[in-house]
């Protein structure tokens, strides 16, 4: 088995926990507009094999947002095409347009807590001071209620939302 096999493999296993997990998220437009970015970026630097590698990225990443619209409005996790008999973790997802997106996370388990702080793009900082994480936590939550519910409610707003993504897609893909 090579490195690519191997990654893929724990990247959908990492996928299949996380879909197990219970979950509050807090997303904005730069949630996704980051990741268009990087794909822009790898194709104008010449980093696809082929144009058409660049295509399937960009198709996987609408089947992605598609995915993750059914996620909201099931109020679930899943990975796609799974079947309705595995176990699915709740999926709370809120909207909030002045956040700016930074991706933290706070994780509690078993009894714990543990904070991720992103910096540096791709290094995180992980923390489990319980008066860090509770300061953290109580941050979080005054956004949360700042904040839009788009998961099983606001129908409206969750289409607004991810069609708001699809346009950002289509603008960034077409420059």
């Amino acid at each position: 088995m090579g490195a690519i096999d191997v990654l893929a493999a724990l990247a959908k296993q990492l996928t299949k926990e996380y879909a197990q997990l219970d979950s509050v998220e807090l997303w904005n437009e730069e949630t996704v507009r980051s990741t268009l970015r990087q794909i822009r970026y790898y194709k104008e630097s010449g980093l696809f094999e082929t144009e058409e590698d660049a295509q399937i990225t960009y198709r996987a990443f609408d089947e992605l947002l598609d995915h993750l619209q059914h996620m909201a409005e099931l109020g679930l996790k899943s990975m796609k095409g799974e079947s309705d008999l595995v176990k699915k973790g709740s999926f709370q997802l809120f909207v909030n347009e002045l956040i700016l997106g930074n991706n933290t996370y706070i994780l509690r388990l078993d009894g714990k807590t543990y904070a991720y702080i992103n910096y540096a793009v791709l290094k995180y900082l992980a923390t489990q001071d319980p008066k860090f994480c509770v300061n953290l936590h109580n941050s979080f939550q005054n956004l949360v209620t700042r904040s839009t519910l788009i998961s099983k409610v606001g129908e409206k707003d969750r289409n607004r939302f991810f069609n708001l993504l699809r346009e950002e897609a289509i603008k960034l893909r077409n420059p």
